[in-house]
């Protein structure tokens, strides 16, 4: 495991003592939430206030009409 791959493992442990199960929780720092989920989850329609996004670990896959977005650790493509 490189020196970065340990980095981004020890952030996503630390950001899941703060999840409370899956969904939304508040984090300590004022207006950061931290969304957990450890299943898949059918797409469905959200919206969002206007942000950033840190994933941790897996990826996540948005979509902007019939346009597909996936991020994961290395990088973001749409």
């Amino acid at each position: 495991m490189t020196e970065i791959d340990e980095l981004r493992c020890r952030m996503a442990r630390q950001a899941a003592r703060f999840a409370e199960g899956n969904g939304y929780t508040p984090s300590p720092v004022p207006r950061v939430k931290i969304l957990y989920v450890d299943r898949y989850c059918p797409r469905q329609p959200v919206m969002y206030e206007p942000g950033v996004v840190i994933v941790f670990q897996g990826h996540k896959v948005g979509y902007i009409a019939a346009t597909r977005c996936s991020s994961t650790i290395r990088a973001t493509i749409c």
